[in-house]
Formats: structure tokens, C-alpha cells, sequence
């Protein structure tokens, strides 16, 4: 009988020990990088997640030759998170290519692959309303870099594009940049006419408060350049604190001792501006047990303006957010946007979009 439970005892453990495992889940498993002009680059963002119920460890990569570059963070991936792989291709060879990325992991003992293909052309036309923005002769795709809702230790990327219309080589660089931004060139010089990419990294440990941080980055056209607006970059990130998003017991309900914010996720302002500015109001509600605190209350467009009139509010009280926008918020990059960082556990981050704000005719 004790023999028999045990056997059943080991069975079972077996059993849960053979279901713990990590799971690789692709987005996709082929990149058409479409037409590339010769010596340029062509890049992939790969996304890996773990589908599994223990960390996924990707353990190595291989390109398959030397004309791809595949860069990753090497983090272990925790069930139910992503991360990304960034593939640089070198069009070296004229014609049509195709290349597998190999991708080992802890979760089998085969690898997975990756394909990347494309066509390699002596010269490829250049659609330049892709690259709206221009400085003298360097054009990119975006004045506007925003890494939104970022947890601190989180690693972001984001990527612009960007083209060489000189008639010497360019090597792209940045004036300004803040402790918590890097960023690397892809390729690292651009030939006249070669398009490429700049990749901007998050250095989330570095930024020191909770909320928006904001600054402006200029681009450098040559070595010694002096700050320009034309070349200006507008910069943001929002962190935020890890939000629980189950109860400790398990259930499936979550109940919350303690503040519980209430606003509307839009506010229609509901006026052309015309040549002055246009006023609004909506109200911040405490549904929760304890005081509500705001501790923080920013707007993402210098064109908007917003009173609290009580930042500390007692359960089942509330207090009216003033907001007032002026008729320059569209001369800015930023869409009308607010944020308020409170105490509420479920809610520390509330954003609210401002609608129906039209520029004048």
C-alpha cells in the first residue's frame, strides 16, 4: 500500500516536472527585407516569447554567414514576457538572398530558425516622404521618440530611419544626449544616397522619478556642429511602477484595500481653437477605502495647461481636473495628452487623451 502511494507520488511529481518547462513563441519565422541597394543594411526586429511556466534562456545565435549580425540583450526571458532580437543584413551580393537564423534555447534541444530574405539591387529609388524631417542634406523618418508605460531596470528600443542626401559620407551623431538614452547607427557610416537606421536604447535604471521625463536631442551633420532646430529630436519616457495585475490568493477577482482612482481616459474638449484656447473640465474620483495622492500631474504638449484642485482626496470624494489649451498644440510633436501618477495600486499611471481639439481652419 505505502509502495504503491509512493510509486503514485513519484508518478505525479514526474508528471508536474515533465509540464514545467519554457516554450519559444514566434511572431513569425520569415522577414521579407524587400529591396536592398547594394552595401546598404537592412535590418529585422524578431520577436521571441515564452509561452511556458519556466525562464526561457536563449543559449546561442547563429546568422548562418557574415553578412548578418544578430544583437539581442541575452536576459532570460520570465514566463508570459517577450524580448526582441535586432538582425543587421550587409547586402554585399547583388540578387536575390535568403538566409537562416539559427536559435537555440533552453527549451529543446533542436534549434528553432529564422529566415530573412530580400532582393540585393544596384540602386534602389528612394521614397522620401518616408523621411518627412530634413536637415540640410540629412533627412529621418521622426522628430518624436517616446518610450511609453516603462517598468525601471526595463531595456527599450526604438528605432528611426534615416538617409544620407550629401554628396560626402555621413557618420550620425547626436548632440545633448541624456544619461539615460544611447543609441547606435546602422550602418555606422552612410554612403551618399544609403538610407540606414538609428537605434535608441532605455537605460530605464537611470531615470529618477516616477512620471514623464522629457529633453531634446539634436542631430550633428558634421563633427563640431552647433545646436539647430531643424535637427531637433523631442525625447520622452514614462515610468511607471510594476502594477499586480492578480491577488495574492489566486483567485480570479482582485479586490483593493486602499485608494481606487476613477477618470475618464478621454476628455472631448469639444471647440474649434481658433486664435485663443478653449477650456475644459473633468472630474478625479476616489472609489477606494483610503486617500487618493496625486503626486504627479504633467502634460506631454507645452500648449497645455491643467489645475488639480485638490491633489490628497478622501475616499468618496473627488476633485476637478481644469485643463486649458492654447492654439500652438499643434505647432509642437506631442499629441494633447495629461498624466497623473497617484497612489492607487491598480492605477499609479492615468493618462488622458484630449479629443475634439481642432487648429483653426
Amino acid at each position: 500500500m505505502i509502495r504503491k502511494f509512493s510509486l503514485a507520488l513519484l508518478c505525479g511529481f514526474a508528471c508536474l516536472c515533465a509540464s514545467a518547462q519554457p516554450k519559444v513563441k514566434l511572431q513569425k519565422t520569415e522577414y521579407d527585407l524587400g529591396n536592398i541597394a547594394w552595401h546598404n543594411t537592412a535590418s529585422a526586429v524578431i520577436k521571441i516569447s515564452n509561452s511556458g511556466n519556466k525562464p526561457l534562456e536563449i543559449t546561442e545565435i547563429d546568422p548562418g554567414c557574415e553578412c548578418t549580425v544578430v544583437n539581442w540583450d541575452h536576459k532570460t526571458i520570465s514566463p508570459g514576457s517577450s524580448t526582441t532580437l535586432t538582425a543587421v543584413y550587409k547586402a554585399e551580393t547583388l540578387g536575390t538572398f535568403m538566409r537562416n537564423i539559427s536559435v537555440k534555447t533552453n527549451a529543446a534541444d533542436a534549434p528553432i530558425y529564422i529566415t530573412l530574405k530580400g532582393k540585393v539591387k544596384e540602386r534602389v529609388a528612394v521614397d522620401l516622404s518616408a523621411f518627412p524631417f530634413k536637415d540640410d542634406n540629412i533627412r529621418f523618418s521622426s522628430q518624436l521618440i517616446e518610450f511609453d508605460d516603462v517598468i525601471r531596470g526595463e531595456h527599450r528600443d526604438i528605432t528611426i530611419n534615416i538617409m544620407n542626401a550629401g554628396k560626402k559620407d555621413y557618420v550620425p551623431n547626436f548632440l545633448r544626449l541624456p544619461s539615460w538614452l544611447t543609441f547606435k547607427a546602422h550602418p555606422a557610416t552612410l554612403s551618399p544616397g544609403q538610407t540606414g537606421r538609428i537605434t535608441f536604447s532605455l537605460n530605464s535604471a537611470a531615470l529618477e522619478e516616477y512620471g514623464l521625463t522629457q529633453t531634446n536631442i539634436y542631430l550633428s551633420r558634421y563633427p563640431g556642429d552647433k545646436i539647430h532646430k531643424n535637427g531637433e529630436i523631442n525625447v520622452c519616457a514614462t515610468l511607471v511602477p510594476a502594477i499586480a495585475t492578480k491577488p495574492a490568493d489566486g483567485s480570479g477577482e482582485m479586490t483593493v484595500e486602499g485608494p481606487l482612482a476613477v477618470i475618464p481616459a478621454k476628455m472631448c474638449m469639444g471647440a474649434k481653437l481658433g486664435k485663443k484656447r478653449v477650456r475644459g473640465m473633468v472630474y478625479l474620483e476616489n472609489h477606494g477605502t483610503e486617500t487618493l495622492h496625486v503626486s504627479a500631474l504633467q502634460v506631454y504638449n507645452p500648449e497645455i495647461t491643467v489645475l488639480l484642485t485638490d491633489q490628497n482626496i478622501k475616499p468618496g470624494e473627488r476633485a476637478a481636473l481644469k485643463v486649458t489649451v492654447t492654439s500652438n498644440v499643434y505647432k509642437h510633436k506631442h499629441s494633447p495628452r495629461i498624466l497623473l501618477m497617484t497612489n492607487d495600486p491598480l492605477h499609479p499611471k492615468i493618462s488622458i487623451d484630449l479629443v475634439n481639439v481642432e487648429p483653426a481652419n
